[in-house]
């Protein structure tokens, strides 16, 4: 009787697998949108593509074959198509929806302004966080800015002196997390003093866009994680992280030692003057940006001397020796300090994709493709980054492209310059990401002369869109005399 009924059921579910597959690779509304046909029948073959750490780089080849549109699941396709990505997808009213599935695996209890769908709730909440990010704002705090970045430097010089290698990307991680952590909370997470640029924060950041992809395909994995959680008595360095720097900072806020230019402090006066709820669930503004832009930057100009003394002459033509503390707005108008912190965005990419989009009622056109309502579409910001049509050689490291005198050139190319994505969604942090690149590059080239590279190329990970440089990326440099 057992052996009956599970035979019965291995046969229904193999009949429902043979139907479903027959409907998703004929009859879907999708069938005919060109791509892998194993796209067309599961999203397991885009879950192994989107695990296997550069999958906008593959995606992006798949367009060269099969064209500006393409199904990489069911109902899932992606774009390579600007004029969509800017007039539509991620437009500044635009009406497509971010998709759940996507956004929910990242699993933060109060919501973030990343992965909020709501869109009248997305927008109350940038309106809480404009202030602190805004230019002015971020340009005031530039003192505290450089007091991390003199203990970077002297950490640097220290590897320097002893001619040890610089693990780079563990470097400006460790950079990163103090400025997030101090412009969230008024206080650091004293990842600069780890010895060696070492901290158990930074292996948590590696792990959790892995665990961010496993829980979109898989959710249940996401459920059973959420209950372990219930039950547990520890919790993790993140979490713990969080905690300890929203104690401080309500600590510091009531001794009145805060100055009203930290991210939480803004937000808490915002928010009470518009009855809107903060907790300290809530985790630190993301510095992934920063962290990839930068380990570009430096390990780019040390492959290429010639171009690392060229800015430095530059910059000393600019800046006095004596000024330790240039303002942003003084290395802005040199204009080789310009190129490399476009072309160190544009090469790293810190933010590659996807941000899939539901599309509204009504459906839209791609060309010659017609795309129903529902359907999720997305569009790295990886693909206009890497369009050989805009940047010629575009994965070489040539920030002298943007120096040219050409202006129908310069418009294309910073027309796809998407790396902070476009429209009313896009990076609310990126005039802190871009401060922060500027002053960081060049305190390393004024401070230092290009050493040498262990690594032969720059390779990236990537999961969930988000992006990593692959392994320490050592480097070695030299004290300027």
């Amino acid at each position: 009787m057992f052996d009956t009924g599970f035979a019965v059921l291995v046969a229904s579910l193999a009949t429902y697998a043979l139907g479903k597959t027959i409907y998703n690779v004929f009859f879907h509304p999708l069938a005919k949108v060109p791509g892998p046909k194993l796209a067309a029948i599961t999203r397991l073959w885009f879950f192994a593509t989107d695990f296997s750490g550069d999958s906008s780089a593959r995606v992006l080849k798949w367009h060269e074959a099969y064209g500006p549109v393409i199904r990489v699941a069911p109902n899932e396709l992606s774009i390579f198509d600007i004029d969509a990505y800017l007039s539509e997808l991620y437009a500044q009213n635009t009406k497509f929806t971010k998709a759940p599935y996507f956004y929910d695996a990242f699993n933060n209890p109060e919501g973030t302004v990343f992965t909020q769908l709501d869109k009248a709730t997305h927008s109350a909440e940038k309106r809480l966080m404009s202030h602190a990010f805004s230019r002015r704002n971020i340009v005031g705090m530039q003192h505290q800015l450089y007091e991390h970045l003199h203990k970077w430097i002297d950490n640097l010089r220290a590897h320097a002196r002893a001619q040890k290698p610089i693990p780079l990307s563990r470097a400006a991680q460790c950079l990163t997390l103090d400025n997030a952590s101090f412009f969230s909370y008024g206080s650091t997470e004293g990842a600069l003093d780890s010895e060696d640029f070492h901290n158990e924060l930074l292996e948590q950041f590696e792990a959790f866009p892995k665990l961010v992809a496993l829980f979109q395909f898989f959710p249940v994995l996401q459920f059973l994680v959420n209950i372990l959680q219930r039950f547990s008595t520890s919790s993790s360095s993140a979490a713990r992280g969080s905690t300890i720097g929203w104690d401080r900072f309500i600590s510091q806020k009531g001794r009145g030692e805060t100055n009203g230019m930290i991210l939480f402090e803004s937000m808490l006066e915002r928010a009470r003057k518009n009855n809107v709820h903060i907790d300290r669930d809530r985790g630190i503004a993301n510095g992934s940006l920063m962290l990839v832009a930068v380990t570009t930057g430096v390990y780019q100009l040390t492959k290429q001397p010639g171009l690392w003394l060229e800015l430095k002459r530059q910059l000393r033509a600019a800046i006095p020796e004596d000024n330790t503390e240039p303002d942003v707005t003084e290395l802005e108008k040199v204009p080789l300090m310009e190129a490399v912190a476009k072309e160190s965005l544009r090469v790293g990419c810190p933010i590659r994709g996807r941000n899939p989009r539901v599309v509204p009622a009504g459906g839209m056109v791609c060309g010659v493709v017609r795309i129903p309502e529902g359907t999720t579409v997305f569009s790295p910001q990886w693909y206009y980054c890497r369009d050989p049509s805009v940047y010629y050689e575009p994965e070489l490291f040539e920030p002298k492209r943007w120096l040219v005198d050409d202006a129908n050139a310069l418009h294309a190319m910073n027309r796809n310059l998407v790396v902070f994505s476009n429209g009313s969604r896009n990076c609310i942090g990126q005039n802190l990401a871009i401060i922060e690149l500027k002053l960081a590059l060049s305190q390393v080239v004024l401070n230092f002369e290009p050493g040498e590279t262990k690594d032969p190329e720059l390779e990236y990970e990537e999961y969930v869109g988000l992006t990593e440089p692959k392994g320490l990326v050592e480097i070695t440099l030299r004290e300027s005399p």
